[in-house]
């Protein structure tokens, strides 16, 4: 049962239509953009020279093999192996070890008339406090709409803008991207990747 908040609150967010304990989160936008150019952006995803991912502002997405099934990785201390990819679909699983169980799947698809779909979607189960969730939820909703902003511009060959935060994500951010540092360093990344240097923007 969704008892975290009121729906209005999460809008992208809603019952797991399937799995009683977890919800589901879903974000889609169409742009202008063609099959190849997409397809360029989306193979940078967790790599050194990502394109989409707002690595400026949040933890980078680092994964140890690229989109190989099995690359191991994740972004801060949310860890996730690839299970599943092609030129146009990347989808992961939640570490097991993690306090957290789900997975999510970025992809995008023709939508004709020169339009692409993009769709994110996050299936979590329900296994951390209300409060947690409520954060995890709306920093995950701030990372996402950063990228499809991200993509949309690279699409069109353009330096994507930056969006605003909430006045209390804004206040929390620094915070977050600090501690997800800490222990960044304490677990030693994903093996094999250099980690760029995040500079933080407001």
């Amino acid at each position: 049962m969704w008892n975290l908040t009121r729906p209005a609150d999460f809008p992208w967010t809603r019952p797991h239509p399937v799995w009683p304990q977890a919800i589901r989160n879903e974000h889609s936008q169409t742009m202008a953009g063609d099959t190849s150019t997409a397809q360029s952006l989306m193979a940078t995803l967790g790599g050194p020279d990502d394109l989409i991912w707002p690595r400026d502002r949040f933890p980078a997405m680092e994964l140890d093999r690229g989109h190989e099934i099995g690359s191991k990785g994740g972004h801060g201390s949310v860890r996730y192996r690839v299970v599943e990819a092609t030129d146009s679909l990347v989808r992961f699983e939640v570490d097991p070890n993690s306090d957290l169980v789900g997975g999510h799947v970025l992809w995008f698809e023709d939508s004709g008339d020169g339009l692409l779909r993009w769709t994110h979607q996050l299936d979590l189960e329900l296994t951390v406090p209300a409060p947690a969730m409520r954060l995890i939820l709306a920093l995950h909703d701030a990372i996402i709409e950063q990228l499809l902003v991200n993509a949309e511009a690279r699409l069109a060959g353009r330096e994507p803008s930056t969006r605003r935060l909430s006045p209390t994500l804004g206040a929390i951010r620094p915070a977050y991207v600090a501690a997800e540092r800490v222990i960044s360093r304490r677990r030693g990344g994903a093996r094999g990747v250099t980690r760029p240097r995040v500079q933080i923007r407001s």
